[in-house]
């Protein structure tokens, strides 16, 4: 019996979140990458102004930083810029990113009365204003500016009072897209733990440069993630090493990385969680045949010992309760089921055997109350459930797609995550209140005093920027219907069917999910057979992002005269090869233009109604590029 690793990592990056004690004051951004395009050093003039205290504004194409009486205007897409009022010029041209304006990083920083200084190996340039330096990472890009879409979420601190948001991190030269990462709080709330690529970093909040706490590790082959902060100071975190084994996938090492910076190797496993005492670690270990088993184990790796077969899902403050999540397989080795086990960690005893909460595999949907006596549920599409851990009471507290259940550390608020973004609710009643609407988060952590939280998402404009998006129809009206109840309700019970997408590059088969998105597929269908995209190209390629096409006027300006209502099957995500509908900012905009992803790209999920995937051909859908020709589309 196994889980899939695609199943653990899941669980992984969407692991159960830790609080620590007292909140941050001064807070400063991180000190943003320098990306190295045509050997001139580009950083985000937003960034940049925060770290020095300018201010800065952009209208017409034109950005303008301005600290004190200096002044730097820089041209969009023109070799120009001005320094205190007087042109000078630049050796390329700038470009404008997802409404992020990127200016030439000695040129500004020296006009705005500051020194920057490369270093001798390249790697590093020193930003000084008034005799505070900081240390920003030099990041050469390979190809194009279009390669910046390949970005990281962001990090920012969330006021729980009034919403108000400080983004921490600028991590546009991240190369892995929108990659799914976690921040934590130390527990001692002065210090922000959090992932860059594959390493993880600590910050003081009142510093812009952060220290690696993994880069010993790194050298050896090894790649890091998640980290938990425990009350001694050390942090826990996973590693990888993808060179250890070829001929079998890599295993996870749970690490402790004491205060000196000392890593240590405690076990196979992941998704560790650590008692309010620091004294206790529960994990889920995992051996080569990718069996899992709940473990737990005392602060220094000594003491493990089996929970039973399973995945961790939660851990009690006290230490003395586990919930596991225990597999069911076909004799084919397939997930049939998954049932819940309440472990009693002294004596591995199941508790309330006769009483049972229902096993929930989507993200984290169990949390302790910080006392330890009860728990908040998340029952996907339902809403959130206010448990007493004796059973003695089950009492609902939200309704709907609720999800990543946190208490606050005084017990009283519950925040969740829904449609993407953060909400509270008192634990005694109440209408949820939405905490800075204008983030969309995909992970969060508490800080120690409940004063604050770190959302890891973006911005919607950001969001925005990134994402497939037809603008209105130029296709008369009438000329094309949408589909009718009757064919929708056939699309519905016809169920799975396949189609053939013939390209310049080749073919590429898909299934269509007519029976968790019957009116999306049906409108597909319907075009399809109406040979509505033969002859239509793919107007928008974004490597490892998506491979969009469809529109009949071939620049993402076309539709076919109607729209569509959205249609989200909780069930359908945005896997790589996923198969889904654009749309415009109005949610019940889609029409005809549909995208392939490149890549997993969770932060559309919810968003964009996903109604197929690629089974056959990915490889030519990673071949296709702007222009390329749709022959035809042959439903099956």
């Amino acid at each position: 019996m196994r889980f899939t690793m695609v199943v653990l990592w899941c669980a992984l990056a969407l692991g159960g979140l830790l609080a620590g004690a007292a909140a941050p004051m001064t807070v400063v951004p991180e000190a943003p990458p320098v990306l190295v395009f045509a050997k001139t050093g580009m950083v985000s003039a937003r960034a940049l102004s925060e770290l020095c205290g300018a201010t800065v504004t952009s209208s017409k194409g034109i950005i303008t930083l301005t600290r004190g009486e200096k002044t730097f205007t820089f041209s969009l897409g023109k070799i120009e810029a001005k320094q205190d009022g007087k042109p000078i010029t630049l050796p390329m041209a700038p470009f404008l990113y997802a409404t992020l304006g990127f200016v030439p990083a000695e040129a500004c920083v020296t006009a705005l009365g500051g020194t920057a200084t490369i270093s001798d190996d390249m790697l590093t340039m020193a930003v000084t204003f008034d005799g505070v330096t900081a240390t920003l990472p030099m990041e050469p890009q390979m190809g194009a500016p279009e390669d910046l879409r390949k970005m990281s979420l962001d990090i920012f601190l969330v006021s729980l009072a009034d919403g108000a948001s400080k983004q921490l991190t600028y991590d546009l030269a991240n190369r892995t897209l929108m990659n799914l990462r976690t921040a934590r709080f130390t527990t001692d709330g002065g210090s922000l733990l959090y992932e860059r690529g594959f390493d993880v970093y600590t910050r003081k909040f009142d510093s812009p440069n952060g220290s690696n706490l993994t880069t010993a590790s790194s050298q050896d082959g090894l790649i890091s993630a998640a980290p938990v902060p425990c009350p001694d100071g050390a942090v826990l975190v996973m590693q990888l090493n993808p060179n250890a084994d070829p001929a079998s996938p890599p295993l996870p090492g749970l690490c402790r990385i004491d205060a000196k910076g000392e890593i240590k190797i405690l076990a196979t496993g992941a998704r560790p969680q650590v008692s309010k005492d620091g004294k206790l670690i529960a994990y889920t270990a995992i051996d080569k045949e990718q069996k899992l088993t709940a473990h737990v184990m005392n602060a220094d790796g000594t003491g493990d010992k089996s929970l039973g077969e399973g995945l961790l899902s939660a851990f009690s403050p006290d230490g003395a309760t586990a919930l596991v999540l225990v597999p069911k397989f076909t004799e084919d080795k397939q997930l049939e089921s998954v049932s819940l086990s309440q472990v009693q960690v002294a004596d591995g005893a199941a508790q309330h055997a006769e009483d049972p909460l229902p096993a929930v595999m989507e993200g984290p949907a169990y949390a302790f109350s910080p006392d330890g006596t009860k728990l908040a549920l998340a029952l996907p599409q339902m809403g959130l459930m206010l448990v007493k851990t004796d059973r003695s009471e089950k009492t609902p507290l939200t309704v709907g797609p609720d999800m990543a259940p946190q208490f606050t550390p005084d017990g009283e608020t519950v925040l969740f995550l829904r449609d993407r973004k953060l909400y509270a609710v008192p634990v005694a009643g109440g209408e949820p209140k939405a905490i800075a609407p204008h983030l969309m988060v995909l992970d969060y952590s508490i800080s120690p005093d409940g004063a604050q939280v770190l959302a890891i998402g973006a911005t919607e404009a950001t969001i925005e920027a990134l994402t497939p998006k037809p603008p209105p129809s130029k296709v008369p009206a009438g000329k094309h219907q949408a589909p009718t109840q009757q064919e929708i309700d056939a699309a519905k019970k016809a169920g799975t069917r396949t189609a053939v997408i013939k390209t310049a590059k080749g073919d590429v088969t898909v299934e269509l999910y007519g029976k968790d998105t019957p009116l999306t597929v049906a409108n597909f269908v319907k075009l399809a057979q109406a040979k509505f995209y033969d002859g239509l190209n793919f107007h928008r390629v974004e490597p490892g992002f998506v491979a969009q096409g469809g529109d009949p006027n071939g620049d993402g300006s076309g539709g076919p005269g109607y729209t569509i209502n959205r249609e989200i099957a909780p069930n359908l995500r945005h896997v790589k090869g996923a198969l889904a509908m654009a749309r415009a900012q109005d949610p019940n905009s889609a029409g005809c233009q549909f995208y392939i992803t490149l890549d997993k790209t969770e932060f559309l999920d919810d968003e964009y109604a996903v109604f197929g995937k690629v089974i056959k051909g990915m490889d030519v859908v990673e071949k296709i590029a702007v222009g390329d020709k749709i022959i035809s589309i042959t439903v099956k």
